[in-house]
């Protein structure tokens, strides 16, 4: 299972542009992973047990961490 994320490049956080969205993939298959109403979001690792951690940015342009699972 691979979590990243994809978006245009560009000036904005972590060299990517506003809407930028997280994915997993788990078997060759494509999973969106976006906080709900979220600007972008940044899935930065997952561990053994499907735990995704990442940086998701709000409205309001304030980041937060957040965790989620992915079911293998």
């Amino acid at each position: 299972v691979i979590v990243g994320l994809y978006g245009e490049a560009g000036a904005g956080p972590f060299g990517f542009a506003v809407g930028s969205h997280g994915f997993v993939l788990r078997k060759g298959v494509y999973f969106p992973l976006d906080y709900p109403g979220a600007l972008t979001s940044f899935p930065f690792g997952i561990n053994d047990t499907g735990q995704i951690v990442g940086v998701y940015q709000d409205g309001a342009g304030t980041f937060h961490g957040y965790l989620a699972s992915s079911r293998k």
